[in-house]
């Protein structure tokens, strides 16, 4: 993340297709961000990248209903792509239900990641105002195909006052 930003060179739309891309940035040095581990070891030096993503954000807020995407994934492991909705407010309403969760409806770390590569979250603060977190990686995703990034899939999340249901491909 301290390698990269977002940028509108990285969207492009053509014939009813959105493609979100990760480029190399033009006006930063090659090689010149280093990457750390959480524990403070280098990981090595990178190129910085430019980000493709869209948001909502001060545009469009709701409350229940369904989202959903076709997608086609990226093959590549360390290309991290998702389909998320961040709460209205940032500091999570310690009702969930309330517009106050973060849901990650699917996101994709790359072909042959050794979990299945998909998952699919919820963030949220409780009762009490602890964080939450209810989700995982997907453990039948081999099950639904291993098409992730030659294929497009349809992606959603509905959710009601009572619940939310995730679904691929329906």
């Amino acid at each position: 993340r301290n390698c990269s930003k977002g940028d509108p060179s990285a969207v492009a739309v053509a014939k009813g297709t959105m493609r979100l891309s990760v480029l190399r940035d033009p006006a930063m040095p090659a090689g010149s961000c280093t990457a750390y581990k959480k524990d403070g070891s280098v990981i090595g030096n990178f190129d910085y990248r430019l980000n493709g993503h869209v948001s909502t954000e001060d545009h469009q807020f709701l409350k229940y209903g369904v989202v959903a995407a076709r997608i086609k994934f990226q093959p590549r492991q360390g290309q991290h792509a998702s389909l998320w909705m961040q709460p209205q407010d940032p500091t999570y309403i310690p009702n969930a239900f309330e517009g106050g969760a973060e849901i990650d409806i699917i996101e994709y770390f790359g072909d042959d990641h050794p979990e299945g590569g998909l998952t699919s979250f919820t963030y949220f603060l409780d009762k009490d105002g602890e964080k939450q977190t209810v989700g995982g990686w997907l453990p039948n995703a081999d099950e639904l195909g291993d098409d992730w990034a030659e294929q497009y899939h349809v992606f959603s999340v509905e959710w009601t006052p009572k619940e939310y249901v995730f679904r691929i491909d329906d």
